[in-house]
């Protein structure tokens, strides 16, 4: 029987949380906080929506990197940072 050599592994990666994914999370949740502002309802229900999702990606990355470590500190601070303002931005309106 023959293996396939790209067969991925059952066992998930663990380790630092990547730079690019704290500054992934730090810009979906800027283009949502600025896009809730918009006038137009469907821009406003699509960030609404972006914001949703994305809230608690960001909580369960930052349990990841509690547990594993936060890679770049800078890029992790970046983030709550935002994830903060975003929800007093959220609470304002």
């Amino acid at each position: 029987m023959a293996h396939a050599a790209h067969a991925r592994s059952s066992t998930p990666r663990t380790g630092p949380v990547l730079t690019a994914t704290w500054l992934g999370l730090t810009l979906g949740l800027l283009v949502g906080a600025i896009a809730v502002g918009q006038t137009h309802v469907g821009v406003r229900a699509g960030a609404a929506t972006l914001l949703v999702m994305i809230a608690p990606l960001t909580i369960a990355i930052f349990v990841h990197a509690i547990r594993h470590g936060f890679g770049s500190k800078a890029a992790a601070l970046l983030t709550a940072l935002t994830f903060v303002a975003t929800a007093f931005r959220l609470a304002l309106l």
